[in-house]
This record gives C-alpha cells, sequence and structure tokens, in this order.
C-alpha cells in the first residue's frame, strides 16, 4: 500500500488546518472513505497522534485527478466528489481561536476592510493577538502578512522581505515605525519654512526606516547617518539602496560617540522607545530603563542642530506623564548655558497624509534661535499638507475621506488560506464589534 504524504513542521509554520471530523461532515464523506483517500497519497499533517488537513492542499490533490486514478470509488463517481470537494472545501474553515467574549474584546479588535486599521504595534508578532483581518460578509478571519502590515504603515510591500529577516521580526519593525508620507509632511513643513537649507541629518533609533524615508523625500541631504542597535534594522537600512551602507551605523546610544558629530549635523531627529509612556506599555515613564527621550536634551547639546525632531506617543503629553513632558520641553528649550531652541509639541494623525491607519503621534519640533511661535507656524504648515480627513466629520475643500484598508490592499479577500471561522455568524455581534472598533479608535494612542 502506498505511504500517504505526510508534513511535519514546527505549530509557527503550519498553515490553517481541519481536522478528520471536520473534513468529513462537511464534504460528506466516512471516515473509511477518507481513509482510504489519504492511503491513495492524500496529504495530511500529524499534530502529536492527531492527523491535520490543509484544505489548499486537499483541493490541490483532489484536482490533480489523483483519487480518479487510485480508482478509489469505482467508474465515475470520483469526478462527482471532487466537483463536491471542490465548491465544499472552500467553506470548510478551522474553528474561531477565541471565545465569544474574547472575540469581541476590544484588546482582539481584528481589522475590518471598510475602515483604516488601528494602529499598527510591534506586539502585532503575538500570535493570536491583533494582526487580524476580518470579513463579515463571509463570517471568516485570518492574520495579516508581514507585507500586508508593511502597506499599511506606508511602505512597499517587499520593504526589508530580501533581507533574511523573519517575519515576526519584520512585524515588530514595522509597527515600530512612522510612516513614510508621514515624516515626509513635517519635514516637508520644516524645510519649507526655514531660511536655510537642512543639508546634514543624524538620526537615533532609526529602526525599518520610516522616518529617514520621509526625510530623504522631503530634504536634499548630503549627509544622512542613521543609528540603531538592533541587527535587524541595520540590515534592513543598508539594504534598502537608499543610504551609503557605512551611514547606517549599529551603536548603542549609552556609548555613542557624539563628538564625531559635534557641529556637523543640521538636522537631528528620531523615534525613542514609546513603551514608557503608551497604554500598550508597562507605562513606567521616566522610570522605564527603555526611556531615551530624557536624553535628548543631552544630545542636542552635543551636537547644536539647526533644528531637531522627535516622535513618540501621544501619551507622553497626558495625565501622570504630563509634568515630564513638560519638564522635558523646558530642557530641550535651553539645552546649554549659551543654546536656546524654540520648541512645540503638536499631536498628528498618519490617516490625514494618507496612511491607511489611524495612529496619533506627538511630534516635539525645535528650531535653534527661534521664538516658540515660528514652531507654531511649522505646525500650521503640516496642517495644511493634510489631504484626507476623518469621513465621520464633515470634509474640508480638497480632502477626501481616510484610506481604508480594502484601498490599500485590494486583493485581501482572494488569499487563499489562513482563513477561520469567526466566532459569531449573529448580526447583533457584528454591530457591536463595529461599535468597539469605532471606540478603540478613537481611544487608541
Amino acid at each position: 500500500m502506498r505511504r500517504s504524504a505526510q508534513i511535519h513542521s514546527p505549530e509557527s509554520e503550519r498553515p490553517a488546518l481541519v481536522t478528520e471530523q471536520e473534513l468529513t461532515r462537511h464534504l460528506n464523506l466516512s471516515r473509511t472513505t477518507l481513509w482510504r483517500m489519504r492511503a491513495a497519497g492524500l496529504p495530511h499533517v500529524m499534530v502529536g497522534r492527531h492527523v491535520r488537513y490543509d484544505l489548499s492542499s486537499v483541493r490541490s490533490w483532489l484536482e490533480s485527478g489523483a483519487a480518479e486514478r487510485a480508482d478509489l470509488f469505482g467508474q465515475g463517481p470520483a469526478s462527482i466528489l471532487r466537483s463536491h470537494v471542490r465548491e465544499d472545501v472552500r467553506v470548510v474553515l478551522p474553528s474561531c481561536h477565541w471565545s465569544r467574549a474574547v472575540a469581541l474584546d476590544p484588546k482582539h479588535r481584528p481589522q475590518l476592510p471598510n475602515r483604516p486599521a488601528t494602529t499598527v504595534r510591534r506586539e502585532w508578532w503575538r500570535f493570536p493577538q491583533e494582526a487580524h483581518l476580518l470579513d463579515l460578509h463571509q463570517w471568516r478571519y485570518r492574520r495579516l502578512r508581514a507585507r500586508e502590515i508593511a502597506v499599511l504603515q506606508g511602505f512597499e510591500p517587499s520593504w526589508g522581505t530580501d533581507t533574511g529577516v523573519s517575519d515576526l521580526d519584520l512585524i515588530r519593525g514595522y509597527g515600530d515605525a512612522v510612516p513614510p508620507s508621514m515624516a515626509e509632511a513635517i519635514f516637508g513643513a520644516l524645510q519649507e519654512h526655514l531660511r536655510v537649507p537642512l543639508r546634514s541629518s543624524l538620526e537615533i533609533c532609526a529602526g525599518f526606516g520610516g522616518m529617514a524615508l520621509g526625510k530623504h523625500r522631503a530634504l536634499t541631504l548630503a549627509r544622512h547617518v542613521l543609528v540603531d542597535s538592533w541587527p535587524q534594522a541595520c540590515a534592513i537600512l543598508r539594504a534598502a539602496g537608499i543610504w551609503e551602507p557605512d551611514s547606517v551605523l549599529q551603536e548603542d546610544l549609552d556609548t555613542f560617540d557624539w563628538q564625531r558629530a559635534a557641529g556637523e549635523i543640521d538636522l537631528l531627529s528620531g523615534g525613542p522607545p514609546c513603551q514608557p509612556w503608551s497604554r500598550a506599555g508597562k507605562g513606567l515613564g521616566a522610570t522605564d530603563g527603555r526611556d531615551l527621550l530624557g536624553d535628548t536634551p543631552t544630545m542636542v547639546a552635543r551636537l547644536e542642530p539647526k533644528a531637531f525632531v522627535f516622535e513618540n506617543v501621544p501619551g507622553l503629553l497626558t495625565g501622570e506623564n504630563a509634568p515630564y513632558a513638560e519638564t522635558l520641553i523646558d530642557r530641550l528649550r535651553q539645552p546649554g548655558p549659551t543654546l536656546q531652541y524654540g520648541v512645540a509639541a503638536g499631536i498628528l494623525n498618519a490617516a490625514d497624509f494618507g496612511v491607511p491607519q489611524v495612529r496619533r503621534r506627538v511630534f516635539v519640533i525645535g528650531v535653534r534661535g527661534a521664538p516658540v511661535q515660528e514652531i507654531h507656524r511649522v505646525f500650521d504648515v503640516i496642517a495644511r499638507r493634510r489631504r484626507f480627513a476623518d469621513p465621520s466629520r464633515v470634509i474640508p475643500e480638497r480632502s477626501v475621506p481616510w484610506r481604508t484598508l480594502a484601498d490599500a490592499l485590494p486583493d485581501w479577500a482572494h488569499v487563499d488560506d489562513g482563513w477561520r471561522r469567526w466566532v459569531s455568524q449573529d448580526a447583533e455581534d457584528a454591530n457591536l464589534l463595529e461599535q468597539l472598533l469605532h471606540s478603540a479608535a478613537e481611544r487608541q494612542q
């Protein structure tokens, strides 16, 4: 007897699978018939002692005519069964990961195609957390792929994919990035308002290069230094083909030699870790070991740039963190005895700049020797560069509604594998989920 095709793979690499009972029930087959199909080569996966089936592999095997060649069903019925299976295998989906209570919990909030995504976060790599797409028309959901998450952040889908960086690390890096189109609007407005050009830049916590890419598009830089301590981020920055490989420095800021760039940098920028100030983090603020914002005045004092731009989460400015933010801005206004900067902070939403994602972030902008009123005017210039608006409100003239996930990923429904049954097919639950998602989007950081 032929040995059937078995697949042994780590749990994290397996596609969505169905049980033997699920397959026989939905295809109206007996277990004996399914056993004969397995013996004839029907692909299956061994999960411990249990047999599981990948639906796309089942469909491919049947369409290959293997059942007919093995004459499993006598004269004729094989083609009828194959046709029957080809129809039904599309709707036989593995069960939902969650209970109803968990599935409707805003913490899980799967994304809906007709809305912008909620804030893309590095935690989306954790399975099964928030990186899921829900199709309410067919009551199914699946995990978003790394390439799709890149698009939701405003990158090309191939950004970083040819560097050997794993999909999970790609998701981590995309989640931390500043959307390039948002950064382009900020740096373009800053350059438009300044009287002198910005020719050199040093970026800390450069990550996957979202801020750097926007800066590259907006400014004509003769020198652009990118610093990050994460090897995967540096590999992607070097492979991008935009920056000179030797301008990407894999270094820890605690040991970075600031003197080698002192007086030579026009623009200092970066997005220090946001977890100390984010609701999704531990909320430890200044006591968090990841806090680098408190070191930025010292960096400014050492480099004396013409301007600086730092990005973080809105939680930095609210609640118990507000006093810290006020002190930080005061220190940035006078980082050294003879240095003075005009400094202001503002909250911007990436969705307003064409990113298919509701992502509110605070930007702290400073210009050497400028009054604070000038920085407010820079934010006014940034605001004039917005071309998208919240469709639930009055849309300004010359603006269009926010881009949705379906706008950015037009083929989202044509992905063949990875789908699971949604926990409920109740219209009331669908309405409740819509409300929860809307409420979560308004509160998110």
